[in-house]
């Protein structure tokens, strides 16, 4: 008997999941999936992630040589073998590692900051996608208990309908069955923009910008920090800080992009 039950069980699994193939073939029929970024017909070229191959293989071009602690491209092999480029001598970095889907410019850096705004939440989903697809392996090397993402102050928000940082989070966490909090990690007062600040300028403005509601809840845990964009590492640098602070054991950043900058510019 439990034999024919679990025989059962497994033939109705499959006609469940060969019913919502055939559904979504019709829907894709009637509604043909296009590039979340450049709106072209996706026919079969997605992979699942909702770009179509010419905007993956763009978007995704960080290239083999970063160094391994902040992802920072370098000009030659000296980021790898878990050494760390010039810029994060002095351990100025709190977080152990950063992982990125590509470089921050030309098509990727149209594409997030269009997915900055509530309008750009469904290309948002798509670049989400498109880091599990492309980093999942680092991700789970880092073995995360709780997700978090980069909180934006509340002004912000009601001026952009949305939080990026939060969008991507809430994707990979649902994806990975891990933990998601969007409110353990909080701003505790409204910041300038770090793209109009100098690099010492960007650390200045980011000192205690962060504070957290919740110790318990990220004590002991290894929290994966999620943001859009990486430059000077300044912001995650503080976030991270305050999560050790509150106990959690290791921080790692994951980014849609990462930026390269030279340390003093």
């Amino acid at each position: 008997m439990v034999k024919l039950s679990h025989t059962l069980h497994h033939f109705k699994k499959s006609i469940g999941n060969g019913w919502l193939r055939l559904r979504q073939t019709g829907l894709d029929l009637l509604l043909p999936p296009v590039c979340a970024f450049c709106h072209v017909d996706l026919l079969t070229d997605h992979q699942g992630v909702g770009l179509c191959h010419n905007c993956r293989s763009e978007i995704c071009n960080l290239g083999d040589s970063v160094c391994a602690h902040c992802g920072n491209p370098t000009p030659d092999d000296s980021g790898k073998e878990g050494s760390a480029c010039k810029n994060c001598l002095g351990d100025q970095f709190q977080f152990r590692c950063m992982i990125a889907l590509g470089a921050y410019h030309g098509k990727a850096r149209a594409a997030i900051l269009q997915s900055k705004y509530l309008d750009g939440q469904p290309l948002t989903m798509a670049l989400s996608q498109c880091l599990l697809a492309v980093r999942q392996k680092e991700i789970n090397a880092f073995l995360p208990d709780l997700i978090v993402p980069i909180p934006m102050h509340w002004t912000r928000r009601l001026k952009r309908g949305a939080n990026g940082p939060e969008t991507v989070a809430h994707c990979l966490a649902g994806k990975l069955k891990i933990p998601f909090s969007k409110r353990v990690l909080v701003r505790r007062r409204k910041t300038a923009r770090q793209s109009e600040l100098s690099q010492h300028a960007r650390q200045l403005n980011m000192r205690n910008a962060f504070g957290i509601t919740n110790k318990r809840g990220v004590y002991q845990k290894r929290v994966l920090l999620v943001d859009d964009v990486l430059t000077t590492g300044a912001t995650c640098n503080e976030a991270t800080k305050a999560l050790l602070a509150a106990g959690a054991s290791q921080v790692a950043v994951a980014v849609l992009a990462r930026a390269a900058y030279e340390v003093g510019a």
